[in-house]
């Protein structure tokens, strides 16, 4: 039995929050169907609230047949999120941890992955993939000798053929 967190109960399914700003612990909140385009998530300016919550913490979120175009996550905990046919066009994840995700048949156009971490998250049938970007984590090149984001579906192949 799931222990109980007052989070796991709260849900803005199907709610309009466009350009709403959400900072805190939202961890297993339900946002399937919102339209949350242009929200921002986390603290609107990291030196100001660094102290208080470096990062919101999403993990466990479902944020299913949600609009999330152009949303800010950047830095998040979003570890065992749900985005299962979201779209996530032009959103930034910018180092965020996206370990065990669920991208199933997601729109991912323009997604910036730069810095996330992405262990065993899945991408299953994701679509405009091939538009994301992704850059290393740390300042040393890419495989390739650059330091450009490079799509998203390189990094992944380059990713899953790496040992480990």
């Amino acid at each position: 039995m799931q222990a109980f967190r007052p989070s796991n109960h709260l849900s803005f399914a199907k709610t309009r929050m466009a350009n709403a700003h959400l900072n805190g612990t939202f961890d297993g909140v339900n946002f399937t169907g919102a339209d949350l385009t242009a929200a921002l998530f986390g603290p609107r300016d990291p030196r100001e609230e660094v102290l208080i919550t470096p990062m919101m913490s999403l993990i466990g979120a479902t944020f299913d047949n949600a609009i999330l175009v152009q949303v800010d996550f950047s830095g998040n905990d979003l570890r065992d999120a749900h985005f299962i046919g979201a779209n996530l066009s032009r959103a930034n994840v910018r180092d965020g941890r996206l370990d065990g995700a669920d991208f199933t048949d997601a729109i991912l156009s323009a997604v910036d992955f730069t810095g996330a971490t992405l262990r065993d998250t899945n991408f299953k049938k994701a679509k405009a993939l091939e538009r994301a970007s992704s850059r290393p984590r740390s300042r040393s090149p890419t495989p390739t000798g650059t330091d450009r984001a490079v799509p998203m579906c390189l990094a992944l192949r380059r990713w899953r053929r790496s040992p480990g």
